[in-house]
């Protein structure tokens, strides 16, 4: 007759034990029925456990496990911690000890994988060839390293996470229907030279072609001359509807170089792959910004943690500010694009073509997306010719984002950036008028710090040493700064 069985004596029940998950011995000495003795050490018990489980469960990031969570299109990475770890284990497998009933028979009894079983396995996975290592989480196309695109899934490190609407996408590869499309993307946006809009084309080509290059990228800044121009429309409705299908997100940079990096560092691990800077300061001076641009391998401390992470740069960078200036070592980073506003109350415009423009978006996300692909393929069948120009710092990128205009007739890409550097690298302009009128007057003659700190005084600017109110103290910042800038070419 039928009767009421335990979960350990299912284990047992011949009819049964097909159905069952795998079963891991827990680590320990075990004798089984057979009076053979089994030493399980953690490590055999951690491959065992990891040598059972789905092999798209785990995924790596800086010797961290996690696992991917929520809906298609709208995948992320969450890290694994013990509590976690034990309830993916026993969702998949049964944890099991030896044990010997009250009549003498012996059986694998079930466990509940405890915390401390669950931290062998998160340790183990570190260095587990049967973990899948996670460099970057996507929801939009890429291309891979040989210039392939990636199919939906997982692919040597990078995960593309296919949304509904991009489903099957195909590209698009007329030269004049490219050009119409992007152009009616941005009608509504004032730039204020082709520069500028070819300049915002090579920045919504970038998230797409950074799988295949694993270069780093500059910082584009989107500056106008007034607030209320559409700079924020720009680098979050436009920029991050078309690539992520939602807005991209807004960090502020306000703070200090350490709450900077530990900022970016967090974005970097939630998997981010765009981020906008939202109203910059005047100018634009900040070492742990110009380390992420120039650093393929982004390296930091988690906040109240001593451990270092190493995570791959995957974030594109756009900010936004009005008339902003920057360090020389930030206007070597950076990619202007330039609005110009037509009226002092620019907000007041009823002029759209797109007045909604999150529903022009999300209706021709995919046709934009197409163009995008499009472009990109038209480059690869032509033998992916790089760009003759490249930026300093910045080649691979450079070389391939230009190349891909160039091919596809969008050829005033950077056009603007020495006129733009001239007008926003204040300090570099100030130094070399300094140089040049400390030649006429004195050619190579030697000139003490006070005789160069009277030649500036003649000059505009240089506020950074004339702020100090003693002639002493002037003269010393001048004499840092020269040692700072001995041996360096100017002009």
């Amino acid at each position: 007759p039928p009767r009421t069985i335990n979960r350990n004596d299912r284990l047992i029940n011949d009819d049964v034990i097909q159905q069952e998950k795998p079963k891991i011995l827990v680590p320990g000495v075990h004798q089984d029925d057979s009076d053979v003795t089994h030493c399980q050490s953690v490590s055999m018990f951690a491959d065992d456990v990891l040598s059972s489980l789905p092999p798209d469960l785990i995924y790596v990031r800086s010797h961290i496990p996690g696992e991917i969570v929520g809906n298609p299109g709208k995948h992320r990475w969450l890290e694994l911690n013990e509590n976690k770890m034990r309830l993916r284990i026993d969702d998949h497998l049964e944890m099991v000890q030896w044990r010997e009933s009250k009549d003498g028979v012996r059986f694998p009894g079930f466990m509940p994988c405890t915390k401390d079983w669950a931290g062998l396995v998160i340790a183990a996975c570190a260095s587990s060839e049967r973990c899948r290592t996670l460099d970057l989480i996507t929801n939009y196309p890429v291309y891979l390293p040989g210039w392939r695109r990636a199919e939906p899934g997982w692919h040597d490190g990078v995960y593309y996470d296919e949304p509904d609407d991009l489903r099957g996408i195909s590209s698009i590869r007329d030269f004049e229907e490219i050009r119409y499309t992007l152009d009616e993307l941005v009608t509504d946006f004032p730039f204020a030279d082709e520069a500028s809009k070819h300049n915002y084309y090579g920045l919504l080509l970038t998230p797409l072609v950074y799988p295949a290059i694993r270069a780093n990228r500059p910082l584009h800044l989107i500056t106008a001359s007034l607030e209320r121009t559409g700079k924020s429309k720009l680098a979050e409705d436009v920029l991050g509807g078309i690539i992520l299908g939602s807005p991209t997100p807004a960090m502020q940079i306000s703070g200090t170089d350490e709450e900077r990096d530990k900022r970016i560092l967090a974005l970097l691990l939630q998997g981010g792959t765009l981020v906008h800077l939202d109203n910059l300061p005047r100018k634009l001076d900040s070492a742990a910004l110009a380390s992420m641009l120039r650093a393929r391998v982004y390296q930091g401390r988690r906040l109240g943690s001593t451990h270092i992470l190493s995570l791959p740069n995957n974030l594109t960078v756009v900010a936004t500010g009005n008339n902003t200036v920057c360090s020389s070592e930030m206007a070597k980073r950076i990619i202007p694009i330039r609005l110009q506003p037509m009226t002092s109350r620019p907000e007041d415009r009823t002029t759209f073509q797109h007045p909604d423009l999150k529903g022009f978006i999300t209706e021709n996300r995919r046709r934009i997306m197409a163009c995008l692909l499009g472009m990109i393929e038209n480059w690869i069948d032509r033998g992916c010719p790089p760009h003759p120009q490249p930026l300093g710092g910045f080649e691979e990128w450079s070389r391939a984002v230009g190349g891909i205009l160039d091919v596809n007739l969008l050829q005033q890409w950077r056009k603007n950036e020495k006129a733009w550097r001239g007008m926003s690298d204040v300090e570099g302009e100030q130094r070399v008028a300094l140089v040049k009128a400390w030649w006429d007057r004195a050619k190579t003659a030697d000139m003490t710090t006070d005789e160069v700190l009277r030649i500036a005084e003649d000059l505009e600017g240089f506020e950074w040493i004339f702020s100090v109110n003693t002639q002493r103290g002037r003269q010393i910042r001048m004499g840092k700064w020269l040692k700072q800038h001995a041996d360096t070419p100017i002009d």
